[in-house]
């Protein structure tokens, strides 16, 4: 099924990683572009040296493989320096704020905009 989707050109992605059940031993022949670790697997890390080598290893392993590994719920400076220190394709979590409605969509949208031109004002 997962090739079938892949050939049309769609991206298919494993959620939450570490807290649905998943066969281990099935993980690396799934053909999946992105995989999300789940929360649970990073929200206390840092006094959990077994959960350290266990994330680091599923990262390794799927960084091998070229498929994205994101980390959900980011929450602090030093679970943002883990994620990093782990190579993961991408983060996210309150460390980065809060889900916005359209509005504050939007209104996030003309900000960033706003700080682009600076920048490019500022090099000019």
């Amino acid at each position: 099924m997962i090739a079938r989707l892949n050939s049309l050109g769609l991206k298919v992605c494993v959620d939450g990683l570490g807290h649905n059940p998943v066969l281990l031993s099935k993980l690396p022949s799934l053909a999946v572009a992105y995989i999300k670790i789940s929360p649970a697997l990073t929200a206390d890390f840092s006094n959990q040296n077994n959960i350290r080598s266990l994330v680091g290893g599923m990262v390794e392993m799927h960084n091998q493989q070229q498929t994205k590994v994101i980390f959900e719920g980011v929450e602090t400076l030093d679970q943002l320096k883990f994620v990093k220190s782990l190579k993961a394709y991408a983060s996210q979590g309150y460390y980065f704020g809060h889900p916005l409605s359209s509005l504050g969509l939007m209104s996030w949208f003309k900000w960033l905009e706003a700080q682009e031109l600076k920048c490019k004002l500022g090099s000019a």
